[in-house]
C-alpha cells in the first residue's frame, strides 16, 4: 500500500510540474505576442502619423502661399473632422517680424466639436511640425497633434483579448491535463 502512496504521489508531483510549465510557457508565448501587437500598433501609428503630417504639408503650401485663408480654413477642418486621431491643426505664418504668426489653429473639443484656439492644445498628443516651404522660400510652419487616445485605447482592448485568451487557454490545457491524469490512473 506504501508503494502506492509512494506511485500516487510521485504521479501527483509531475503532473504539478508538467501544469506549471505548460501554463508557463504559454504566458510567455502571450506575453511575446501582446509585445509584437503591441509594436506593430506603434509602428502603425507613427506611420499614419508621419504621412498624413507630410500630405497635410504637401496640399496647404500652395494656399498659404496664395494667402487662400478660406482654402486653408476648409482643408483643415476636412482633415480634422475626418480624421479620429487628428486632435488639433495649427498653421504659423513666416513674416518679416516674426518666424511665427498664427494664421489658424483649430482643435477638438471634449464632445469632438471643431473649435478655434489659441496656440497647439496640450495632453497625450504627438506634435508633428514641418516648413511650408514655396520656391525655396519658408512662407510658413505647420503644426498638428496627434491624438494618442486612440492608442490607449487599442492598447486596453488588446490586452483585454490577450488576458481572456490566456484564461480560456490555461483552462483547457489543465483541463486537458487534468483528463488525462485520471485515465492514466485507473
Amino acid at each position: 500500500m506504501r508503494l502506492n502512496q509512494q506511485k500516487t504521489t510521485r504521479f501527483s508531483k509531475s503532473f504539478l510540474m508538467i501544469s506549471l510549465i505548460t501554463v508557463a510557457a504559454l504566458i510567455g508565448l502571450e506575453i511575446k505576442e501582446f509585445t509584437n501587437r503591441k509594436t506593430q500598433l506603434e509602428t502603425h501609428f507613427s506611420s499614419y502619423c508621419e504621412s498624413t503630417s507630410n500630405r497635410l504639408r504637401t496640399i496647404l503650401t500652395t494656399p498659404l502661399w496664395n494667402f487662400e485663408m478660406d482654402r486653408l480654413k476648409e482643408v483643415s477642418n476636412v482633415e480634422i473632422q475626418d480624421q479620429s486621431m487628428i486632435h488639433s491643426i495649427s498653421i504659423y505664418e513666416k513674416t518679416a517680424v516674426s518666424d511665427q504668426q498664427m494664421l489658424l489653429c483649430i482643435t477638438k473639443d471634449t464632445s469632438g466639436q471643431i473649435i478655434n484656439c489659441q496656440g497647439n492644445p496640450k495632453g497625450t498628443n504627438i506634435e508633428k511640425t514641418h516648413k511650408l516651404i514655396k520656391n525655396n522660400i519658408h512662407i510658413g510652419t505647420l503644426k498638428i497633434c496627434f491624438s494618442q487616445k486612440v492608442i490607449d485605447v487599442q492598447t486596453q482592448n488588446l490586452l483585454q483579448e490577450t488576458l481572456i485568451r490566456l484564461f480560456f487557454l490555461i483552462v483547457i490545457v489543465v483541463a486537458g491535463l487534468f483528463m488525462a491524469a485520471r485515465s492514466l490512473r485507473r
